[in-house]
């Protein structure tokens, strides 16, 4: 477009939620199974050992959601922009080519509309 000048492009990325969740899950599991074995087999007797074992388990869990969402990010090739506007460009035209994420100043970080064949 012109009067509109691209200062920087950043990838827009992503991560799967449902896999993180899925993770999570596993090792809830995982921890209530070994919980319960260590109860059936009498090393666990004393109130302390299972509130240490819901600690483990809250901190394994929250530890996998983070490391999930790193390992599975995954770019979604489009793109957002920081760019700069002159003042001979229409703003409504502006407006309605870019999708406008944040403002500084005269500074725009915006991403192009997806283009829909109505």
């Amino acid at each position: 477009m012109d009067g509109v000048t691209i200062l920087a492009q950043e990838a827009i990325t992503s991560f799967n939620k449902p896999l993180t969740a899925v993770v999570a899950l596993i090792i809830v599991v995982l921890c209530a199974i070994v919980h319960f074995l260590l109860i059936a087999n009498d090393i666990i007797v004393t109130d302390d050992n299972n509130a240490f074992m819901v600690c483990l388990a809250i901190c394994l869990c929250l530890t996998s959601v983070l490391l999930c969402s790193k390992f599975t990010e995954y770019k979604t090739n489009e793109y957002q922009y920081i760019v700069t506007v002159d003042d001979t460009v229409q703003m409504s035209e502006f407006y309605d080519k870019y999708i406008i994420i944040e403002q500084k100043d005269s500074l725009f970080t915006v991403r192009p509309r997806r283009i829909t064949n109505d």
